[in-house]
């Protein structure tokens, strides 16, 4: 994707395409910034974007999220220290937002996104139990006591 959109970005600058999301709120972005996202690419240059492309998947205030990321990667005169505190600033938003954006990323194809969504999920159990793990994620233990005490046993390097 990565050669791909940079020579679309080149072809692009400027041009503008409109995106719907499921709660119908529309946005405009520049071609070069909404071509950061594998989905939206494929449909561009398959001739989507004369109208208002639907994202039924993602409501007004996620696809507002990724957009501001596209655009913020899309801009070259970003230097990398200031895209990299803007990426940790970014990804400083509830559990709610984070699985929004998780979802998002997976469904528009933005393998930079998805990868910094995965690495905040996995900072937040990094060095947690399971107890705490179910509990950040509101998971419940569906083991009875009898078969947790077995998993214990069997994996007791992985509980020290």
């Amino acid at each position: 994707m990565a050669a791909s959109s940079s020579s679309s970005s080149k072809s692009t600058s400027g041009k503008i395409v409109k995106l719907k999301s499921s709660d119908n709120k529309t946005f405009e972005v520049e071609v070069a910034a909404a071509v950061q996202c594998g989905t939206l690419n494929n449909m561009i240059e398959e001739g989507y974007g004369n109208d208002a492309i639907p994202l039924p998947n993602m409501d007004g205030k996620t696809l507002g999220m990724v957009l501001e990321w596209c655009k913020k990667h899309v801009n070259e005169k970003v230097s990398k220290d200031e895209l990299s505190r803007f990426e940790d600033e970014f990804m400083e938003v509830d559990q709610a937002d984070l699985y929004d954006l998780l979802m998002a990323a997976n469904y528009l194809v933005i393998p930079g996104l998805l990868d910094r969504v995965f690495k905040r999920f996995a900072d937040m159990i990094q060095g947690k139990q399971p107890e705490e793990i179910r509990q950040i994620f509101n998971i419940k233990n569906d083991f009875s006591p009898e078969e947790e005490e077995e998993l214990r046993k069997n994996n007791a390097w992985k509980f020290v």
